[in-house]
C-alpha cells in the first residue's frame, strides 16, 4: 500500500500546473509505477514493462521547444533533473497550438541521452484524434522529452574531446552518441591557435547510436600545438566543438639531424648530443602506416639507413628511439 501512496501523491504534484508550466518532485522515497500500469498526467503517459521507481528527481513541463538548424520541437518538452531509464511504452498529448510549424501527422518522440545526444524515434504511432504519439523505447536514460517531425534530426552531439601527447605524438580522442545525417569530422592543427590547416578528415556512418573517434598528428611542433573538431552535415553545415592545446619542449639532448632532406633511399641520422646507442628508425606516412622499420647497432653519432625501395613522393614521419632519445621529424620524398 506504500507504494500506491507514494504514486498518487507524486501525480498531484505533477498536476498542480496546466498553464505554461508544470512540474513533479519524487522526493527521496520515490514513485513507483508497477510493470503494465499506465500513468498519465498533464500530457505525459507512461507505461512501464518493468517495474519502474522515480527517485530525488523533478520533471518539469516548459513550453520552451527544443530549437536547433534542422528544425524544432512542438512547445512541449519534459526536462528531467536526473536521468531516468526507462522501458516500455511512452506517449505524449499535444494541442494544436504547442505545433511550433510541425505537422500532427509527421510527429515523432524526440528525447535527449544520458549524458548527451538527441535522438528522433521512428515508426511512431499517431492518433490525431486525441493529439496523441506514443512510442516504445527499451532501456533509455532520458534528460529530455518532447516531440518533433520524423524527418527532423538534430546535429550530432560531441563530447569528451581531448588531445593528449603520447610520447612524440598527439592522441585525439572523442565520442558521440548519435550520427544521423551526419557526413564527416575535420581534425585542423595551428601552431598559433589563429591559422589552422587539416590534420585529418573522418568520414560518418549511417544512423549510428553510439561511437568513439580516434586520430593521431604524428608530427607535432615544439611548442604550442592547437587541434580544432569541426562536424559537417550532409547539407554542408558546420558546428565548432573547440580547440585543444598540447605543448612540446624541444630538449637539446634528444634533438637529430637528418639528412639529406629531401631523401630518395639513403638517410642519415645524426644525434645532437654525441651519445653513442642503438636506434629503432620507423618511417611511416603521415596516416600513420608503417613503410620501413630497422634497428641500427651504435657505430659512433651518426647512422646510415638504407630503405628497401624509395617511397612514393610526399611527406613522411621519420620516428627514431633510443635509450636516451624519443623524437619524430617530417621527411620529404621527391
Amino acid at each position: 500500500m506504500m507504494f500506491y501512496k507514494k504514486t498518487i501523491y507524486s501525480l498531484l504534484l505533477l498536476a498542480i500546473g496546466n498553464g505554461a508550466f508544470a512540474q513533479l518532485s519524487t522526493g527521496s522515497d520515490g514513485l513507483f509505477i508497477m510493470s503494465g500500469t499506465t500513468v498519465s498526467s498533464d500530457g505525459l503517459v507512461l507505461q512501464p514493462s518493468t517495474d519502474l521507481t522515480i527517485s530525488s528527481t523533478t520533471i518539469e513541463k516548459s513550453g520552451i521547444a527544443v530549437s536547433s538548424s534542422n528544425g524544432n520541437s512542438i512547445n512541449r518538452v519534459y526536462t528531467f533533473s536526473s536521468p531516468i531509464t526507462f522501458t516500455g511504452n511512452i506517449g505524449l498529448y499535444y494541442l494544436d497550438e504547442e505545433l511550433n510549424g510541425n505537422t500532427a501527422s509527421l510527429l515523432s518522440i524526440l528525447y535527449k541521452k544520458n549524458p548527451t545526444g538527441y535522438v528522433t524515434t521512428t515508426n511512431n504511432n499517431i492518433d490525431l484524434a486525441n493529439k496523441l504519439v506514443t512510442q516504445s523505447i527499451n532501456n533509455v536514460s532520458m534528460l529530455l522529452l518532447t516531440a518533433i517531425n520524423s524527418y527532423v534530426t538534430l546535429p550530432v552531439e560531441v563530447k569528451n574531446f581531448a588531445a593528449a601527447a603520447v610520447n612524440n605524438h598527439v592522441k585525439l580522442t572523442w565520442e558521440t552518441l548519435s550520427e544521423k545525417d551526419h557526413d564527416y569530422f575535420e581534425v585542423e592543427r595551428s601552431t598559433n591557435g589563429k591559422t589552422f590547416t587539416s590534420l585529418t578528415k573522418i568520414k560518418g556512418e549511417i544512423n549510428v547510436n553510439a561511437k568513439a573517434y580516434e586520430t593521431f598528428d604524428y608530427s607535432p611542433a615544439f611548442g604550442d600545438n592547437y587541434y580544432r573538431l569541426l562536424q559537417y552535415d550532409k547539407d554542408g553545415k558546420k558546428t565548432d566543438f573547440g580547440t585543444r592545446n598540447v605543448k612540446f619542449k624541444l630538449s637539446e639532448d634528444v634533438a637529430i639531424k637528418i639528412f639529406p632532406n629531401p631523401i630518395a633511399r639513403e638517410i642519415n641520422i645524426k644525434l645532437n648530443n654525441g651519445k653513442q646507442e642503438d636506434l629503432e628508425v620507423s618511417l611511416f606516412t603521415l596516416s600513420g602506416q608503417l613503410i620501413h622499420q630497422e634497428q641500427i647497432k651504435a657505430k659512433d653519432d651518426t647512422y646510415f639507413l638504407l630503405l628497401n625501395k624509395k617511397p612514393a613522393s610526399g611527406l613522411y614521419l621519420l620516428k627514431v628511439k633510443g635509450k636516451s632519445i624519443n623524437h619524430s621529424a617530417k621527411v620529404l620524398v621527391l
